[in-house]
């Protein structure tokens, strides 16, 4: 009887070791505009795609805050689309996001996600995506960070011209 719960105990800890890795061939590649148009058809599902990193941030908006994504647990990844809420735990993901540039090019893996509290008005997202790894593809270049003409243009037009770029 002893063999057998000892032979239990070991088989139990190769299957954790295993579940803790990350695998990368058991998320499907979507694009990031199937993803803004359709994020329902991707409910609890594993999917990766390719974006550019725009920032993070701490602070959530109030429905998000009473569906569980506490500011103290979650960073909000700033990504293309930006309709999308991307969020990735602190504990897990805080020495990757302090270090990435904005707009470095990166695969987001994750899985979709309903708000269980709705968000009340019909624009803002009812879906998100709880991130499980995040590689970085290619560093931001000059020509990412923005270019000479952009600066010289008053700040309310460069915003304007970074939705659009976004969209």
């Amino acid at each position: 009887m002893r063999k057998t719960t000892l032979l239990g105990c070991l088989s139990l800890c190769v299957v954790v070791l295993f579940a803790l890795g990350f695998n990368a061939s058991q998320y499907k590649q979507i694009t990031k505009e199937l993803l803004k148009a359709q994020p329902e058809k991707y409910k609890n599902k594993k999917i990766y795609f390719e974006t550019k990193y725009l920032g993070y941030a701490t602070t959530f908006p109030p429905y998000m805050e009473r569906s569980g994504i506490k500011a103290g647990k979650y960073f909000y990844i700033r990504a293309q689309p930006q309709n999308f809420p991307v969020v990735a735990n602190k504990k897990s993901f805080s020495d990757l996001i302090l270090s990435m540039k904005k707009r470095s090019s990166v695969k987001i893996y994750g899985k979709v996600k309903k708000f269980p509290i709705s968000p009340g008005w019909s624009r803002f997202p009812h879906y998100y995506l709880v991130v499980a790894d995040i590689q970085v593809t290619k560093e931001p270049t000059k020509e990412d960070e923005g270019d000479s003409d952009d600066n010289k243009l008053p700040k309310w037009k460069r915003r304007a011209l970074r939705k659009i770029r976004n969209m």
